[in-house]
């Protein structure tokens, strides 16, 4: 039922996915599929910007699953969606904690970036400008300082530290 529902949310026919993956969650015999018909059902509900389900997929998921390879991403995903809601405050805490659930570097960084991100846009700052620092201490994101230090420059305007931008 997972390849089945799977193809119904391709073909957008959200109401058969929904029955095929519900088949597979009532189903004591599919307990093995059920980390996959959670981010399915998560994902559906993001594309329909249904947040707060997506959101208690995703916390449901996560929940369950801390140890499954996909729960950085799960993480990711729920600090998108607050952002999605305009609640930065969460955001920023959510994509704070992607590290505690993956080793995903690349994930990791995009996760401090957006951080940084919203610190800005919450004018906090300092906040940003410290995460963009870390950022660019850290050895594995060389191929990525010029943008880093764009971002950092960006911090530095914002905080009326022009002086620091040209540095």
């Amino acid at each position: 039922y997972l390849f089945l529902g799977l193809c119904q949310v391709r073909l957008n026919n959200r109401l058969e996915a929904r029955e095929d993956f519900n088949l597979i969650l009532d189903s004591p015999k599919s307990k093995n599929l059920r980390p996959e018909v959670i981010l399915a059902l998560a994902e559906m509900a993001l594309d329909e910007k249904d947040y707060s389900s997506a959101l208690s997929f995703y916390q449901q998921f996560l929940m369950a699953y801390k140890k499954n390879p996909k729960a950085g991403e799960c993480q990711f995903k729920i600090a998108e969606v607050y952002e999605n809601q305009n609640n930065y405050g969460e955001a920023l805490k959510a994509y704070s904690q992607v590290k505690n659930y993956t080793s995903d570097w690349d994930l990791i960084y995009l996760a401090n970036f957006k951080a940084g991100e919203i610190s800005y846009s919450l004018k906090n700052y300092p906040q940003g400008l410290q995460i963009f620092a870390l950022l660019l201490k850290e050895k594995r994101y060389f191929d990525r300082e010029a943008q880093i230090k764009l971002k950092l420059a960006e911090g530095y305007n914002l905080s009326g530290e022009e002086e620091k931008a040209i540095q």
